[in-house]
């Protein structure tokens, strides 16, 4: 009896520690995400690489889920953003709250797009965007776009509602929900602290614009994001989007894994591209090395004194890093030719001697 009377209160201090211990490692395993540790920052630099969507699902929402994407198949054509402070840009007069700028670098025959954001500690609100390329266009939102809303974990909501008119009116609501956490599995690691925000998103189109019937339509969005703080950027995203209108009923979906870098700056992202050939003079054939800060198109042009292509190595997306590209230029008769190389929105010449 007494061996009992002195286990008694032993066994029950050990299952309350038990249990505290528990209940402490369910608490660590509900990230928070906050403005300190997921806002962008001048100098990130994201690259989203589109992935194959068959069979791919939402997962499913909840508390200590497992969300495993390890068979994700990565495509080509990525796409590259970066991040900078407004002053790097010639549109900031229009965006006075501004203090973060998002840069989307679409190769040709694409326009770039710039994307202006107040950042504080509790928001990160888009207040407009600008095409360079589009006559130096700049359109400040009446209503911006809060695209985040500090701090919030598992179980937090908020909404925001839009209303835009542009060449056509649309009103659009956003409802946001973080509704699960827990593991995620990419083919390029695994990521223990995660939460899973779904996006649920409606537009309407409410004037027909330049006779356009499709336009007057009505898209239903369900975005995904799952996060993890000390990353900032979303480490994976998937989208369902349906599209009402006189034309039909359109679908589609797209799932992306997103890689983030830093930069020292945005002119580290345009650093000019040092293109070499070899051998020179050159018979047979030569070889053109260059290397990539960015994905990016290449395409490849031999000329001759006159400016007429004798030889063309023809348009390619190439990932970023070194490149090296054989040439066979047996056909080409003896003399002096300019080799040009366009890439990354630069077009570098270089001149070669073939024997």
């Amino acid at each position: 009896m007494v061996v009992l009377l002195e286990t008694y209160p032993l066994m029950k201090l050990t299952a309350i520690t038990i249990l505290l211990l528990v209940a402490l490692s369910a608490l660590r395993a509900q990230p928070v995400i906050t403005a300190a540790n997921f806002s962008p920052i001048p100098g990130d630099r994201t690259i989203s690489m589109p992935c194959d969507t068959t069979g791919i699902t939402d997962g499913g929402g909840g508390a200590n889920r497992i969300w495993d994407f390890s068979m994700l198949h990565v495509q080509p054509f990525p796409d590259t953003v970066f991040y900078s402070d407004c002053v790097d840009t010639h549109f900031c007069s229009f965006f006075p709250e501004c203090n973060l700028v998002k840069y989307y670098f679409r190769p040709p025959p694409h326009d770039p797009r710039y994307e202006y954001y107040s950042s504080t500690s509790d928001s990160l609100v888009q207040l407009g965007t600008a095409t360079p390329d589009f006559a130096g266009a700049a359109f400040p939102w009446t209503c911006p776009i809060q695209e985040m809303h500090y701090p919030f974990g598992f179980g937090t909501s908020f909404t925001n509602s839009i209303y835009e008119t542009i060449f056509d009116t649309t009103t659009e609501y956003d409802t946001f929900n973080c509704d699960g956490y827990g593991k995620l599995i990419l083919p390029g690691g695994i990521y223990d602290s995660t939460l899973r925000l779904h996006i649920c998103s409606v537009y309407y189109d409410t004037e027909v614009s330049m006779q356009w019937p499709y336009l007057k339509s009505i898209t239903k969005i369900d975005s995904f994001a799952w996060l993890t703080p000390g990353v900032h950027h979303p480490l994976l995203g998937l989208i369902f989007a349906k599209t009402v209108n006189a034309m039909g009923t359109f679908t589609n979906k797209r799932v992306t894994i997103n890689n983030c870098y830093s930069v020292a700056s945005i002119f580290d992202f345009y650093k000019p591209i040092e293109v070499k050939i070899s051998p020179n003079p050159s018979s047979g054939k030569f070889r053109v090395d260059f290397s990539l800060l960015r994905p990016s198109y290449v395409d490849i042009v031999i000329v001759d004194v006159l400016g007429a292509p004798v030889g063309r190595w023809q348009s390619h997306e190439a990932l970023e890093g070194s490149q090296e590209i054989l040439f066979d230029i047996l056909s080409i008769p003896p003399g002096m030719y300019f080799v040009e190389v366009r890439c990354a929105g630069q077009s570098i010449v270089k001149k070669i001697e073939i024997d």
